[in-house]
């Protein structure tokens, strides 16, 4: 009702004939619906976006179709355009703030079938993420040896999930333990037969968000392809590209700016940009550009003070960095605090070596001690962010866990995954979280 509301108050503003008005209300209703966005079960808010924005963009096209008399003006084109866009910024907002207003009454008692580190990983999500109607309630102890000791609400043992059920009003159950036996699971699925909707995390390390169910003559089957791209989908994601290298390039002029009015105020004269080759897709070698954050004669002043104070050699040696670095000069630590020295990558992306979102480019001495499945890396452009960086930034260190989750994107890479990254991104420089 907002919504049909807000788009009648606009096709008034912008003085549409009546009979016109009418018929934009009632396709912007019917597409909305066929759309699915007037589902009631849960749906992330990455999905809900991906979801208005082909839904909105059907919209516009459509609404150009429906009045012959516009005979396709610029005029009519441009405010079918604006109403599309305003519609898209109201809906995301309603949806967001509706489900964060009546969280407490809409959302999903959730009983979660396992008391390990998933089950707690899954809990903190629904609890960080609002935008998913769901309220972890109570937690179901398998015993495999693996249950957490931070669990923040009941656990009932594996033959008391029907009175977990009864007792804690469950709506929703989220199955995470993945080393129950057939049996097992059996007696689970036949405990929860009251229950709406059953979830569960697979085992199977081959599944990707690409996996489909196939009814094969009657035989079911899943198939996946692992990081199988086509060309047309490369091509979006060099537009995609292109048009974040342009406005990140804007961005970098005013920024250039104050970096360098900030150095000569310091007395630093040496070159702004940091250049290092790093190896690309297929192996393909490129300098990659950073802002320099350290003052030129950095390794002098490292090896000096190593000499002089045991504490920080021993501090560096640990964390290869220091807290307190008497080498970053002050525009670096600006940069460094707000993630800002990467910025000069966009130029990268513009050239075409790297990409808004990839995986991290290696640098020779990494690649020196790459082993075979390491490789499947540069299949893809680097990126200047990834699924690392959004899953711990600067903290996950562990070049094994840097490669599983690169290799992760890639098996599992989409447009929509690219935007959820690139939200993440954002949203953790502004929160600081797992700035270096």
């Amino acid at each position: 009702m907002l919504e049909e509301i807000v788009i009648w108050s606009l096709a008034f503003l912008y003085e549409y004939p009546g009979d016109y008005t009418l018929r934009i209300c009632i396709l912007y209703f019917v597409i909305q619906y066929l759309f699915g966005h007037y589902r009631t079960h849960t749906l992330l808010i990455w999905e809900e976006i991906e979801l208005l924005v082909k839904s909105h963009i059907c919209f516009f096209i459509v609404s150009l179709l429906l009045d012959p008399v516009m005979k396709f003006s610029m005029h009519g084109i441009l405010m079918n355009a604006m109403i599309a866009i305003i519609m898209l910024c109201f809906s995301i907002l309603l949806q967001r703030y509706l489900r964060i207003w009546f969280r407490s009454s809409c959302a999903d008692n959730v009983l979660i079938i396992g008391a390990g580190k998933q089950a707690v990983n899954f809990s903190e999500i629904c609890k960080t993420n609002r935008f998913a109607l769901m309220k972890v309630k109570g937690y179901i102890d398998t015993q495999e040896g693996d249950k957490a000791a931070d669990l923040d609400a009941a656990v009932y043992s594996l033959d008391a999930i029907d009175q977990a059920v009864e007792n804690l009003h469950i709506d929703s159950a989220v199955i995470t333990a993945t080393g129950l036996s057939n049996k097992q699971f059996d007696d689970i699925l036949l405990q929860l037969r009251t229950v709406r909707k059953i979830r569960y995390m697979p085992s199977v390390k081959i599944l990707t968000f690409d996996t489909k169910i196939e009814d094969f003559d009657g035989q079911l089957l899943v198939s996946t392809a692992k990081g199988k791209i086509s060309k047309f989908n490369r091509a979006i994601k060099r537009i995609i590209d292109i048009l974040g290298g342009m406005a990140g390039c804007m961005l970098l002029i005013p920024l250039t700016l104050y970096v360098w009015r900030t150095n000569r105020k310091n007395q630093d004269y040496d070159p702004l940009f940091f250049k290092q080759v790093r190896i690309g897709k297929d192996g393909k070698l490129f300098v990659l550009y950073k802002y320099r954050t350290m003052v030129p004669n950095a390794e002098h002043i490292l090896n000096e003070l190593m000499e002089k104070n045991p504490a920080v050699k021993e501090e560096y040696e640990k964390n290869k960095k220091l807290r307190n670095d008497p080498r970053i000069t002050k525009a670096g630590d600006f940069l460094r605090r707000k993630s800002l020295d990467e910025f000069p990558q966009f130029i990268n992306i513009l050239r075409g070596d790297m990409s808004l979102v990839g995986t991290r480019p290696p640098t020779l001495d990494e690649f020196e001690h790459y082993q075979s499945y390491h490789k499947k890396r540069l299949s893809f452009r680097p990126g200047l962010t990834g699924m690392w960086q959004v899953s711990g930034r600067s903290d996950i260190t562990d070049f094994e866990e840097i490669v599983r989750l690169d290799v992760e994107y890639i098996d599992n890479w989409s447009v929509s995954l690219d935007l959820k990254i690139l939200i993440k991104t954002v949203l953790a420089v502004f929160s600081k979280s797992g700035a270096r």
